[in-house]
């Protein structure tokens, strides 16, 4: 799966990917993103693929306030030592 320039799930990150957990999702307040590896970076687009969050996690949880963001659809992308995901992220 393709989400602008960038890939969203392939086969060797689709474990990584089933690690991570994004909650409550939809969301209209806080979201915790969590992961069984650790996260170094998590950055949010909105629909038009516009970077709208970025932060140095190195945790494997993070708590991101969302009224800022667009409401409807946006992406979470989040990255460690080997791989990156992105997860559709519903802000109400």
């Amino acid at each position: 799966m393709q989400i602008g320039n960038w890939e969203a799930l392939s086969d060797k990150n689709n474990a990584e990917a089933k690690s991570l957990s994004v909650y409550p999702n939809p969301t209209n307040g806080t979201v915790k993103i969590s992961s069984a590896s650790l996260i170094s970076n998590i950055e949010i687009f909105d629909i038009t693929e516009k970077s709208v969050y970025f932060k140095n996690i190195n945790n494997n949880i993070a708590t991101l306030n969302t009224k800022d963001f667009a409401r409807g659809l946006n992406f979470a992308k989040s990255w460690n030592k080997e791989v990156s995901i992105a997860t559709k992220l519903m802000v109400e």
